[in-house]
């Protein structure tokens, strides 16, 4: 058996090469995928999420990365304790962006480009930096008011169920 080259088989088809081409330049602009199809899908959200690395925000990063969105995830803590959400997007999708919540640059430089911002920022105990009134009440109040100058469309704020100003627990207050 002779084995042709693909221009003699494409001859012998009765098939002109600037027909293969086009159609294989047709192919390749199809395949790229728009909408909601997936993590290397582009669906035109590009989110800022603030406390990333805790509990609620591992999910909400995992879900955004899945149906395409840009994701901007400032953090405070060691590059080593977010190294788990790297595999939650393609290349380039997630940028991960040191920031300090006291300042207020940072907070600007972080929610400059978003449309939307999420802020899930908070722990469950209080620090020589970060008191329960610092995690609870100024930055989130630092984080809205920069998203509102910023021009940003959508700003979402979690705080706690059991939030109440009559609870025990000093924890539950602040939030």
């Amino acid at each position: 058996m002779e084995f042709l080259s693909k221009c003699e088989l494409c001859v012998s088809c009765g098939i002109s090469a600037s027909s293969v081409l086009q159609q294989h330049h047709q192919v390749h602009h199809s395949v790229i995928p728009h909408g909601r199809s997936g993590r290397s899908s582009v669906s035109g959200i590009v989110a800022t999420v603030f406390g990333a690395t805790g509990f609620l925000g591992r999910y909400v990063v995992n879900r955004l990365g899945r149906i395409g969105s840009q994701i901007i995830i400032p953090y405070r803590c060691d590059q080593y304790d977010l190294m788990y959400l790297r595999q939650m997007g393609d290349l380039g999708q997630l940028l991960f962006l040191e920031w300090d919540p006291k300042d207020k640059y940072c907070i600007r430089r972080a929610v400059e480009h978003s449309n939307v911002v999420i802020n899930l920022v908070g722990k469950e105990w209080e620090t020589k930096n970060f008191s329960f009134e610092d995690e609870f009440v100024n930055i989130p109040k630092s984080i809205a008011q920069i998203t509102g100058e910023a021009g940003v469309e959508t700003f979402i704020h979690i705080s706690h169920l059991n939030a109440s100003t009559k609870s025990p627990s000093k924890y539950l207050r602040s939030k």
